[in-house]
């Protein structure tokens, strides 16, 4: 399938987000989602403890591909971390994945000083928008996601798959911490899996 950014993806990119922890609700957290009307649009999914914060701010724990991540969270996950922010970072589509914004965003140039670049694995696709999406992810995404909450201003910031590679070239804010991690069936250097 193509589409004007280029070859879509198999089947699993273009399943529709059904988002049905906001049809269930949460016992713990207060669930919301808003559009950030900044870049291509992004769309933020928010669960915001229902308890009271704790004196220094709640944690917050913020997850890529926010489409699919809340497509994917239940209320008994939720259960687990009641005194936690989950907030998604997502784009403002019905699709569990944007593949060809998420190629985007969440790759590196191919050195310092340059800029965005055709990828040259996905044709019709840009590539090399990750000191761009850092930005945003740092500067107006952030400050939505946490307005008017008292945020932990020492809180990590949690990313997966690709991101990894986002924030290994990326730069932190000072206070703050970006922990990439893999899933456990991804590829390690070298190729192999565990």
């Amino acid at each position: 399938m193509m589409s004007q950014h280029g070859r879509v993806g198999p089947e699993h990119a273009r399943k529709q987000a059904e988002l049905r922890i906001f049809q269930e609700g949460s016992a713990t957290h207060a669930l919301s989602q808003k559009v950030v009307a900044v870049g291509p649009g992004y769309r933020l999914f928010l669960a915001v403890p229902k308890a009271p914060a704790p004196a220094g701010g709640w944690p917050v724990l913020y997850m890529l591909d926010g489409n699919a991540a809340f497509d994917f969270l239940t209320a008994e996950h939720l259960a687990l971390a009641p005194g936690l922010v989950v907030a998604g970072i997502g784009y403002d589509t019905d699709r569990q994945f944007a593949r060809e914004l998420r190629t985007l965003d969440f790759t590196a140039p191919d050195g310092p000083g340059d800029g965005l670049r055709p990828d040259h694995v996905h044709e019709g696709r840009t590539a090399g928008g990750a000191a761009i999406f850092h930005d945003r992810l740092t500067g107006p995404l952030r400050d939505a996601a946490e307005a008017g909450l008292p945020i932990d201003a020492t809180a990590a910031r949690f990313g997966a798959t690709v991101s990894a590679g986002c924030s290994r070239f990326t730069r932190c804010s000072p206070g703050r911490t970006a922990l990439p991690a893999m899933p456990r069936s991804a590829p390690r250097s070298g190729g192999t899996r565990r």
